[in-house]
């Protein structure tokens, strides 16, 4: 008699705290698509098949530039799940990039060409901004 009390007590709490209790799925961005072009410093042309590659907290994209020296970097997202536990109704504590206040790094390199690297910071007061310039040129020396 006291165990079947005590289940049908525990189950009235449990039905009562679930739907305060919920998996959500989340993704926090890392970097945007990021588009640009890679030329040589000296003519100023553009550079096919150059190696790009973007990096920040932790998260890689890589992109080959075209024949006319462009390239695309798809964005990059944190994929995850969170649990909340809570009152229904209440705002739950936003989740941030593990390492919002690092740079994007941008690094190129073609054969014959030295590799060069591009650092941006994040933008101040944002956790998840950058402040990329709107034309993104990389220029690689011989």
């Amino acid at each position: 008699m006291k165990q079947a009390l005590f289940l049908s007590a525990l189950t009235t709490v449990l039905a009562a705290l679930l739907p305060a209790c919920a998996p959500f799925p989340s993704t926090t961005p890392v970097f945007p698509r990021i588009q640009g072009s890679v030329v040589d410093t000296q003519t100023g042309k553009p550079i096919a098949a150059a190696r790009v590659t973007a990096e920040r907290a932790g998260y890689t994209r890589k992109a080959v530039t075209s024949t006319t020296g462009v390239f695309t970097l798809p964005p990059a997202s944190q994929h995850h799940y969170l649990i909340y536990l809570g009152s229904p109704g209440v705002a739950p504590t936003p989740w941030h990039l593990r390492d919002a206040s690092s740079s994007l790094t941008l690094t190129a390199s073609a054969p014959g060409y030295q590799t060069t690297s591009q650092s941006y910071d994040s933008l101040k007061g944002h956790r998840l901004g950058l402040n990329l310039p709107e034309t993104l040129q990389i220029p690689l020396r011989r």
